[in-house]
């Protein structure tokens, strides 16, 4: 259901005026475009994908990058919302989880708050998977991390607050692993 905002994510829906806000996603993708570098020829409060979080396309030349962009947001939002599922026991807690995460991404006003809020739906449930997982000990879980670092890593050049809610995580998850086993258990019990 995620990707019913992809179908008007192509298509431009405001005109460029003179403003800073509206202006600056044409700014992006021309810069992108003509592969200016960000922090030398272009300076802005976005990395240098930030033209890939806003659904308003002008030239019409990232309509694919978008829709690879957001349907690869919303991939890992749902799967790793399933996989949390599993941690779920209950039939009607797990139905009520999965409806929670089916909706919550479309209540939202589409498609702009959709390039908003799935990213950060998908790094929160990626985070959680990599906290319950306390061993990272097979291939498959060295995939998963590798797949999560470059995902964020992706995303960390795409806007500002995405670094900052990354580098919480990312301080937790150190904490986590670091912590000897009997010191985070005794941990959580007070929390």
């Amino acid at each position: 259901m995620s990707f019913v905002s992809l179908i008007p994510g192509g298509f431009p829906q405001v005109v460029v005026d003179d403003g800073h806000f509206f202006s600056s996603f044409l700014v992006f993708e021309y810069a992108f475009q003509e592969g200016w570098k960000f922090g030398l020829d272009l300076i802005d409060n976005v990395g240098p994908y930030g033209f890939l979080h806003y659904p308003e396309t002008f030239t019409g030349n990232f309509y694919l990058i978008k829709t690879f962009w957001f349907t690869t947001n919303s991939a890992v939002f749902i799967f790793y919302a399933w996989r949390f599922s599993a941690h779920i026991t209950r039939g009607y807690e797990k139905a009520l989880f999965l409806l929670i995460c089916a909706i919550c991404p479309l209540i939202v006003n589409f498609p702009w708050y959709g390039f908003e809020v799935i990213p950060r739906l998908a790094v929160y449930f990626s985070s959680l998977f990599l906290l319950l997982s306390r061993v990272i000990n097979n291939s498959k879980m060295f995939l998963h991390c590798g797949f999560i670092a470059i995902y964020w890593a992706v995303l960390s050049l795409e806007k500002a607050s995405n670094i900052y809610v990354i580098l919480v995580i990312v301080l937790i998850l150190g904490f986590r692993w670091g912590v000897p086993k009997r010191q985070a258990q005794d941990l959580e019990r007070v929390c």
